[in-house]
């Protein structure tokens, strides 16, 4: 296939080439285009990522705004007991540690329950309370597994910064050895960015194919994050304005903003795998 310079172009400006082994009618879908016979689909913008989000919210923010609550409730109730049992000693420190990590643990599987909720709100199904415990019901490991390798991972970007860290240490007297720390410190929150950019769709990809293996969801959500990271960090800082407001209205605010912004991450997710495409 000769590529012309429109494709690349297409290419570059975040278009999604369509399975072309099918046939297409002449008019396309309002999100597609077409260009000698190839067929490319059209990301959807952060504007009308949230257009989407708020859409289903609307008149629906009672039940997002209730699991909220009772995530945020049932994550801050444990950690309460957890620091009234825990004894103040030696032996106590080390109980906290693995208290803390079951607590970790606890609010990874309450949260990702909390975006299955959502999920299902915005494919139109019927959205429960009860829809939290889904992933303490169905293959729980995946979920545990998929944050343990992340935080490893996240570690292991953090090793620039730690020998830059030694190297000061030792060298504290020499100029050289700051400018050498400050920048493998650079070095070490780009690999974080990149890593959290390139894994931000596991949970979500473990909703849909439960029963995939840790490595295949991990894999999945690098391919799609593939010309889509800068998409996807401009959407999360498009909130900062919102979330100062919620700041401002100490805090009451984010009642509302954070089933928000959650559900525009799921609808991102959605386009990203081409379902909103299928709407039509």
């Amino acid at each position: 296939m000769i590529f012309s310079p429109y494709m690349i172009y297409c290419y570059y400006s975040g278009l999604r080439k369509a399975n072309t082994s099918r046939s297409y009618s002449n008019s396309l879908l309002p999100d597609t285009l077409e260009r000698n016979g190839v067929v490319f689909m059209i990301k959807e913008t952060s504007n009308q990522l949230k257009a989407r989000a708020r859409g289903t919210l609307l008149g629906h923010y009672s039940l997002p705004i209730g699991a909220s609550i009772l995530t945020t409730a049932a994550i801050l109730v444990l950690e309460g007991l957890i620091s009234l049992v825990v004894p103040k000693n030696t032996t106590g420190i080390v109980i906290s540690y693995l208290t803390m990590l079951i607590a970790a643990i606890f609010s990874t599987l309450l949260q990702t329950g909390y975006e299955y909720l959502l999920l299902n709100m915005a494919r139109g199904k019927q959205a429960q309370l009860k829809d939290l415990i889904y992933p303490f019901q169905t293959m729980p490991d995946h979920v545990i597994l998929l944050a343990v390798r992340l935080f490893l991972l996240t570690l292991a970007c953090m090793l620039p910064f730690f020998g830059g860290s030694i190297i000061f240490a030792l060298f504290y007297q020499l100029l050289v050895s700051r400018i050498i720390m400050v920048l493998l410190l650079l070095v070490s929150l780009f690999l974080i960015l990149k890593l959290t950019l390139d894994y931000s769709q596991i949970f979500l990809l473990y909703l849909d194919n439960p029963y995939l293996s840790c490595k295949e969801i991990m894999q999945q959500s690098k391919e799609l994050m593939k010309g889509n990271r800068i998409r996807y960090f401009y959407l999360l800082i498009s909130f900062f304005g919102i979330s100062l407001l919620g700041v401002v209205s100490l805090g009451i605010g984010f009642l509302w903003i954070v089933p928000y912004m959650s559900m525009t991450e799921v609808e991102f997710y959605r386009d990203l795998i081409n379902e909103h495409s299928q709407e039509f």
